[in-house]
């Protein structure tokens, strides 16, 4: 089994994930260098990486936004990937959830050092709840010390992963042309006829590894060193082998991922095609965001209905550079302009929303102002930022004039200070945080309330239980038409 079987021409999109400090950045230097997108690999300690442009990302060495970057198959000619490096650090983690329901495919970065730890867990569960497939990519075996020492280290990580995590990991270090490997492969199908076929000398065939792949019925474990370029093109190479082409919708479809801005400071929606074509000067219709939070408008509008606007601009960015398409197919990601009121996890066209987030933030904060700042207008100008973000959530209290916005952590608030005195030379720090919790019932509970307005009576029992999680409020009424004078209509 090789890469020569594998030739079909596909726009993939290709995702790493990786709890902080795994060496993430460092392995996308590698995977752009061998794709022929930059020229020299740069690192996190001279602040040079592709990626990672921002001021605050540079000086704290850690990636802060999602970022796209396009290079080439070097394995299967015609083939385009686009890699989206997400961030590891946990006050950003709601950013890198964002781009796991346009993931084709992902990588997921384990650092030899930390092991199976709870970063890893937490990744691997959304990895399965947007149902992702992935490659684990050990890194950082360099550190270890003789080869029998590495020897152990692979069956004592590989036993972790297998233990600790819902799923099939294979070493393919060996690669497929192993027999155990094929076998490992083979029963992760759960598949007595396949089995049966496998031990009668059959091998098993590249479409059938692809499927059961995809289907996430194995995952493929590579050990290595992305500083010293150690199994980084086993990767991927590997990676060349097992991505497949997007199942993409026949008509236009596209999934937003987020709401960005320009050099100049314009509108920007990143979003991944996932069917049909977008082309310049192309009328959207879509049912825009609740409010229209522009600056332009003194008060938030009602949402309309729905909203037609037209594509002014695409952009494919690659890093900070760009190039302006005149279209984008299905698999591109790629930043349009025209589109004033699309928020993240919208889905355009043929395409459904991406649903709802498993990552939250846990605490609110009130925002401080300076003396004498008009806390609406400033409220208005976060509200810009919001957009960006949309786990801010934030509020007002127009009765006492406060601002709460909802944050992971300290990293986080300092990003968020830094972009307010940016975009708008707004001053802001924060205040105690308070804890956001909600509540629901326990156990079945009745309530009675007696009413008496002028000449009618009536007694109402209330019956309260608790429901499966996540079904929200359902209301039923158990009571007779019969109990009703016949001028009283049935609730």
């Amino acid at each position: 089994m090789n890469i020569s079987d594998n030739t079909e021409k596909a726009n993939i999109c290709l995702g790493l994930l990786a709890h902080v400090d795994a060496g993430k950045t460092t392995l996308s230097e590698g995977l752009l260098y061998l794709g022929g997108s930059i020229r020299s690999m740069g690192r996190v300690d001279k602040r040079d990486t592709f990626l990672d442009t921002d001021d605050v990302e540079r000086r704290r060495g850690i990636t802060i936004y999602s970022k796209p970057a396009v290079m080439s198959s070097p394995s299967v000619p015609g083939r385009t990937y686009t890699l989206l490096d997400t961030p590891g650090h946990a006050d950003f983690s709601p950013e890198m959830e964002r781009v796991l329901s346009v993931l084709d495919l992902a990588v997921l970065l384990v650092s030899a050092a930390d092991g199976i730890n709870a970063s890893v867990r937490t990744l691997f569960r959304l990895l399965e709840y947007y149902k992702v497939p992935a490659v684990v990519f050990v890194n950082k075996t360099d550190r270890v010390g003789t080869p029998e020492e590495l020897r152990v280290l692979k069956e004592d990580l590989l036993t972790e992963l297998n233990n600790d995590l819902d799923g099939s990991f294979v070493d393919l270090s060996e690669g497929f042309e192993n027999a155990g490997v094929l076998e490992s492969v083979v029963l992760s199908a759960e598949s007595e006829e396949l089995l049966e076929r496998f031990m009668s000398g059959e091998m098993p065939e590249t479409g059938m590894v692809k499927q059961l792949f995809a289907e996430r019925k194995f995952f493929p474990a590579l050990f290595g060193s992305a500083l010293k370029m150690t199994g980084v093109q086993e990767l991927l190479s590997l990676i060349d082998l097992l991505a497949g082409p997007m199942k993409a919708k026949e008509s236009f479809a596209a999934r937003v991922i987020k709401i960005m801005r320009d050099e100049n400071g314009e509108r920007e929606t990143l979003l991944k095609v996932t069917g049909g074509t977008l082309k310049i000067r192309q009328n959207l219709t879509y049912r825009p965001l609740d409010a229209d939070f522009s600056e332009e408008n003194e008060e938030a509008q009602p949402p309309a209905e729905k909203l037609e606007e037209k594509i002014t601009r695409i952009r494919q960015y690659s890093g900070e550079k760009y190039e302006a398409l005149p279209e984008a197919s299905a698999g591109s990601i790629c930043a349009v302009t025209g589109l004033t009121r699309t928020y993240a996890g919208q889905g355009l066209g043929a395409e459904s929303d991406s649903g709802r987030s498993l990552i939250a933030p846990v605490l609110a904060w009130q925002v401080l102002l300076p003396e004498g700042t008009d806390p609406y207008k400033a409220y208005r100008q976060l509200l810009l930022l919001a957009e960006e973000e949309p786990m801010l959530q934030l509020t007002y209290n127009t009765q006492k004039k406060e601002i709460r916005a909802r944050l992971m952590g300290p990293v986080q608030r300092e990003v968020l200070s830094g972009l307010a005195k940016k975009r708008f030379d707004l001053e802001i720090a924060f205040g105690r945080p308070s804890v956001i919790y909600k509540e629901t019932i326990g156990n079945t509970v009745e309530g009675v309330g007696h009413f008496e307005p002028l000449r009618h009576y009536a007694e109402v029992h209330l019956m309260l239980a608790p429901g499966e999680p996540g079904s929200g409020l359902v209301f039923e009424t158990d009571c007779l038409r019969t109990c009703f004078p016949a001028n009283i209509r049935e609730p």
